[in-house]
């Protein structure tokens, strides 16, 4: 009986070590959880996310992560969104300079600023064939749709146009408060307009020419015997009707141009005039202007 007390005490004794020595294996050392790589989440400047286990890091030139699938993606430090990013510096205050009230005849009109320019091609056809050439054109910026009120800026170029409008001439507003009113001019009457002038400007110049190149006499040889034959009235009467329809459908084509301006006020002063030049003059809808 005592032999049997004194081997259980041993054999507790002996499981008591054993136990710390299965302790301590299962643990790992502090030095491995030091070195333990740990995991991170990079988010890129196009949105792309990565994580990873962090392999390397080398500031201000990359990271290295170690991906999931075992692979190694390295990352530029400029391609990385950090959460930190210090924000813009703030605009400067535009001073509030007013309001522009825009009223029209045409819910179609619009208020527009000048944003800018463009270069574009045009083309102008010749018996050679068509030429190209670049020229300047503006680029406009839709403020509000009349009725309406916008801030003012005295600094920018303002017109009036829209969709089906011609624009108007561009003016410039001084600080202050200002209304404008607009009497709009149609896109498509302005077109029938150049086509009657085309139309009535061909037709005008072919009659003068006929009725100048065209002999008045003609002669008539019969049996020998040649007579001169006048033949004034059937040019006059060919060439007359003519001229004086060319003349009324180029009248016409130049005041449908004419008249489809877009005609503005501003702050009810007086309307800008519709001009047309034509060389050395100018073609108002009040007649000519030297």
């Amino acid at each position: 009986m005592r032999l049997v007390g004194l081997s259980l005490v041993l054999a507790i004794a002996l499981a008591s070590p054993l136990a710390r020595a299965d302790d301590a294996s299962a643990a790992p050392a502090d030095d491995e959880l030091s070195t333990a790589a740990p995991r991170v989440h990079v988010v890129l400047v196009d949105g792309s996310e990565f994580t990873g286990e962090l392999v390397e890091k080398v500031p201000q030139d990359h990271v290295t992560l170690k991906l999931d699938d075992g692979s190694l993606k390295r990352i530029d430090w400029e391609e990385i969104r950090f959460k930190h990013t210090p924000p813009p510096p703030p605009k400067a205050a535009v001073p509030h300079e007013g309001q522009i009230k825009l009223t029209a005849d045409s819910n179609d009109a619009e208020l527009q600023r000048k944003a800018g320019q463009t270069r574009v091609m045009t083309y102008m056809a010749t018996p050679q064939g068509p030429i190209g050439q670049m020229r300047d054109e503006d680029i406009w910026e839709t403020l509000c749709h009349a009725p309406c009120s916008v801030d003012a800026d005295s600094s920018q170029v303002y017109r009036v146009g829209g969709d089906g409008i011609v624009g108007s001439s561009t003016f410039h507003l001084s600080v202050g408060s200002h209304t404008v009113s607009a009497n709009t001019g149609s896109t498509l009457k302005r077109g029938f307009g150049w086509a009657f002038t085309v139309t009535g400007g061909l037709a005008l110049f072919a009659g003068v020419v006929v009725l100048l190149v065209t002999p008045r006499t003609l002669s008539d040889c019969t049996g020998g015997v040649c007579t001169d034959k006048d033949q004034s009235a059937a040019i006059y009467g060919l060439t007359l009707p003519i001229i004086g329809v060319g003349a009324v459908v180029l009248g016409l084509g130049l005041w449908m141009v004419l008249s489809s301006k877009t005609h503005v006020t501003v702050d009810g002063g007086a309307a800008d005039d519709a001009r047309l030049r034509l060389g050395p003059f100018q073609l108002s809808e009040r007649g000519l202007v030297f």
